[in-house]
């Protein structure tokens, strides 16, 4: 063979072996980006969750949130910051939240009022259903009707009824605010019984429970870690507590389904929510994390020691329970005529 020819078939191979290593190297390249984008669909980036809360720090609220956080830290390998973001009823914190990038690394910790407040407006600020994704009920608490001893001498529901019929306009009944739990379910409560109460709206739990004590007002549904200090003197006597069943923190005491109240099987609650897109392997990741979590003694005791039971609903029915309180509760809401102040 000449060395022309000899040249040329040398390079024809260089030619060939430069293409078939651009192939291999785009084949890694490709392989590359096609198990990296299936690792950012299933797995969480390494970025700081931010967890809102949309209540001020040093609240209820902000206590159950903060002692998730490290926890949740621990188990998910990265950093939780709790953001607080209190105002406007909850709005500017959910808010924030329904506008986050739906990548998991913002996450809303609220409680059933965020179902209430839309309703109160003319055009609703937010939909809880349409805009977020409900993760994992946390923690559950039902509401205990309480009368004051200095007002009533019923020991039931029958007689609490009969006596606030007899004396038309010389009853009336506490909430936390305008617009609670409390005010809703002592709207309900007048409402089914065909009373006349007053709804005194005050500016927390403890003086609403002062209320009570002193007779200002004769009944109000109120947590129970509010009302069990005042219980062993006899002031306050609980009739019935909300929820499906009898709570386990008062057995003795029966629930309102039970004593025929239709309606009042809601209880309050806490959970995890996160932007609306989110995809399905991240809010399953979340939800199956929170739930482990939750079966920690230290985090359950904390819970317990703060009011609450721990609950661990899972996504498909703690979904379905806020599609089904911000039903019943936004109803109920509206024909109160509350509105933000």
């Amino acid at each position: 063979m000449k060395r022309n020819e000899q040249s040329g078939v040398r390079r024809l191979e260089r030619r060939q072996i430069l293409r078939q290593g651009l192939g291999l190297a785009g084949g890694i390249v490709g392989g590359l980006a096609s198990a990296g984008a299936a690792w950012a669909q299933t797995a969480t980036p390494a970025q700081t969750i931010r967890l809102v809360v949309p209540y001020a720090a040093g609240g209820g609220g902000d206590a159950l949130a903060r002692a998730l956080g490290p926890k949740l830290a621990d188990a998910l390998k990265q950093t939780v910051i709790i953001d607080n973001k209190p105002g406007a009823s909850g709005i500017i914190g959910t808010d924030l939240v329904i506008k986050a990038p739906p990548d998991g690394q913002t996450i809303l910790f609220h409680t059933l009022p965020m179902v209430m407040v839309p309703a109160m407006f003319d055009k609703p600020p937010y939909d809880p259903v349409r805009d977020l994704v409900p993760v994992i009920e946390m923690i559950s608490s039902p509401l205990w009707l309480a009368v004051s001893a200095a007002r009533s001498t019923a020991r039931n529901l029958r007689e609490l009824t009969d006596q606030i019929r007899a004396e038309k306009g010389k009853h009336s009944y506490a909430s936390i605010s305008p617009g609670s739990t409390g005010h809703l379910l002592g709207f309900q409560f007048n409402e089914q019984n065909k009373l006349d109460m007053e709804h005194i709206g005050y500016k927390g739990g403890a003086p609403a429970t002062q209320a009570l004590l002193a007779g200002e007002v004769t009944t109000a549904f109120l947590d129970i870690s509010t009302l069990k200090p005042h219980l062993a003197g006899g002031r306050i006597r609980l009739l019935g507590v909300s929820g499906a069943q009898r709570s386990p923190q008062t057995p003795e005491i029966a629930s309102l389904k039970e004593l025929g109240l239709a309606g009042f099987e809601a209880t309050a609650w806490g959970g995890l929510f996160v932007p609306k897109g989110t995809p399905t392997a991240t809010v399953r990741r979340l939800t199956d994390t929170v739930a482990q979590l939750l079966k920690d003694p230290e985090l359950s005791a904390r819970y317990v020691s703060l009011g609450y039971a721990v609950s661990a609903k899972s996504q498909e029915e703690f979904a379905a329970q806020v599609q089904r309180d911000r039903d019943h509760f936004g109803a109920l809401m509206r024909k109160t005529g509350v509105k933000p102040d």
